[in-house]
């Protein structure tokens, strides 16, 4: 088993794989995928050794999982924990300039040229990942006058996923100009009177989620909410100075999440690239040590051929025999 599933053979099993969707391999082809074959008390040491490292390697993995999961709660402890009830709360409309849905561009091109347009899997909670574009073709109507600005408030207005939807992030500054599509919806804030930054805060949090969740509308599968009814969620409401000061406890604090995660996370990269290196070194004989009493390898591969003969043999007297 542990051969079979060593990068070597995975890698031969891919050449002998077919299909596009989902890879398969018929059994004639995974009978032909060479395997080492060592003496069997070698075989016995590998397999110890191999189950040993993978014991521990199981409960490390566990381990990060659990700080994984732990990191998602704090996030969630740290937003909840930064918008207090006790504030005068109004509807988000009340502090908008503007709320406008971006514009449709058929079959956007994956690279240029063209005009940037945000996709809509840009958008995550809290977070605006600028990088992430397609690029409409030349002529496409009024492209170049849906663009964001920074401070700019984006929301996810339809998607597959209903934890998406009402999504919300602030546009970072930004040097060249990226429209956005139609199934976003772009809030230009009075700047004055709130911070973009703590309105992303508080529709994120779950005072927010929870009034965006009960306005959400499903449509042919897909899940949406209009601006009308985003205008209506009502926020906590702090003074400017407070408003700033959260932001900035809320952006040290998760900063420092992240931070614990990408830890968590490249741990977890050499955990899984621990078990393959092991799996190598088993199938290559670098895992232990051999010794000279073990019955050699090539009179275990006789000894396997002689048996499969005697079997083949005996097999096809018992068919004679019932003919």
């Amino acid at each position: 088993m542990w051969a079979i599933n060593s990068p070597q053979s995975g890698r031969r099993i891919e050449q002998h794989s077919s299909g596009t969707t989902r890879q398969r391999i018929s059994k004639k082809n995974l009978a032909t995928i060479p395997i080492g074959v060592p003496p069997i008390s070698e075989q016995r040491r590998i397999v110890e050794a191999i189950e040993g490292y993978f014991i521990w390697l199981d409960s490390a993995e566990a381990a990060i999982q659990t700080g994984l999961r732990r990191c998602t709660r704090l996030k969630a402890s740290v937003l909840n924990g930064a918008i207090s009830v006790e504030w005068p709360n109004a509807p988000l409309g009340e502090y908008l300039l503007s709320l406008r849905n971006g514009v449709f561009v058929s079959r956007p091109a994956a690279e240029p040229p063209g005009f940037p347009i945000l996709r809509i899997s840009a958008v995550r909670p809290m977070v605006l990942d600028m990088k992430d574009v397609r690029y409409a073709p030349g002529g496409t109507p009024k492209v170049d006058s849906n663009c964001v600005e920074e401070g700019n408030l984006l929301f996810t207005r339809y998607s597959g996923n209903p934890d998406y939807v009402g999504a919300c992030a602030v546009v970072p500054k930004t040097t060249e100009a990226i429209a956005y599509p139609d199934k976003l919806i772009r809030a230009v804030v009075d700047e004055t009177r709130m911070d973009p930054r703590y309105i992303a805060i508080a529709m994120t949090a779950r005072l927010g989620r929870q009034q965006v969740e009960s306005r959400l509308k499903t449509t042919a599968g897909q899940v949406g909410i209009a601006g009308s009814q985003l205008k209506t969620v009502r926020l906590p409401v702090p003074p400017m100075a407070e408003q700033v000061r959260i932001v900035k406890y809320v952006e040290t604090a998760l900063a420092e999440v992240d931070r614990i995660r990408d830890a968590l996370e490249q741990t977890l990269a050499r955990v899984t690239a621990l078990r393959r290196s092991i799996l190598q070194k088993a199938v290559s004989g670098d895992l232990v040590s051999q010794e000279s009493e073990d019955e050699p390898a090539a009179l275990l591969l006789q000894r396997i051929q002689t048996d499969r003969t005697v079997s083949t043999g005996s097999k096809s007297r018992r068919m004679k025999v019932t003919a």
